[in-house]
């Protein structure tokens, strides 16, 4: 019936649409990613190296990071979800250490996808210092991300950067968070709550109802003039 209605509007104004996506099936937004938020394994204070499966599904793939937990409000299941008894990663680790985790992710071909991750910044030391890291998505830097510390940031008060990015899926996918510190190599960015989603399809019902409208006030606006 939608169909027939749009073939009778899209003739009776002389537009031509193009009308995709009918017959697809609205895309199920499942995280791609697998401990995003760091919990697999429990409360824990992590000193994480090259080589270890220490933080699982994550590979430190440069010097070492520190996940933590109790030294500041970490993200659960949610931006919401807040509590110093969760885990995050300081992508610095021991001092002068400045850090790097990846994971493989499994994706399709062509599809677009939501990259969305947290960033906060360890305020132990270099309090004046920004936190700087650089976000990879394959070969592909997605650039680089800046944590400015707030004055009086505490365990309580500790504020965290949502982030969201368009990314196209090759099949196959390393997300890569890597450490740009300097000076302040031990006190780095801090990264929480990582997830990447396929980008919803709109239903045959939506599309349809949606170009069904614009045709409608194309013709009235027509009829008015």
């Amino acid at each position: 019936m939608y169909q027939r209605l749009l073939s009778l509007l899209i003739l009776s104004s002389g537009a031509s649409v193009i009308v995709a996506g009918i017959g697809t099936a609205k895309a199920s937004a499942m995280n791609l990613v697998t401990n995003g938020s760091f919990e697999a394994g429990g409360s824990q204070n992590l000193l994480v190296g090259v080589g270890s499966n220490a933080i699982s599904d994550w590979e430190v793939t440069q010097d070492n990071v520190q996940q933590h937990t109790r030294f500041w409000n970490s993200l659960g299941s949610s931006p919401t979800d807040i509590s110093n008894t969760f885990n995050s990663i300081d992508l610095d680790g021991d001092i002068g250490s400045a850090g790097a985790i990846a994971q493989t992710i499994d994706t399709v071909s062509g599809e677009v996808y939501h990259l969305s991750f947290h960033m906060g910044g360890n305020y132990f030391n270099f309090a004046n210092l920004e936190r700087q890291m650089e976000v990879f998505w394959g070969t592909q830097s997605l650039g680089i991300f800046t944590h400015e510390l707030s004055a009086g940031e505490t365990r309580g008060n500790f504020n965290w950067d949502p982030y969201k990015i368009q990314v196209v899926g090759t099949g196959s996918d390393q997300l890569k968070f890597v450490s740009l510190s300097g000076a302040n190599a031990g006190w780095g960015a801090a990264v929480d709550l990582v997830s990447v989603e396929a980008v919803p399809v709109p239903e045959p019902g939506t599309v349809v109802g949606t170009v069904a409208a614009l045709v409608l006030g194309a013709l009235f606006k027509r009829q008015r003039s």
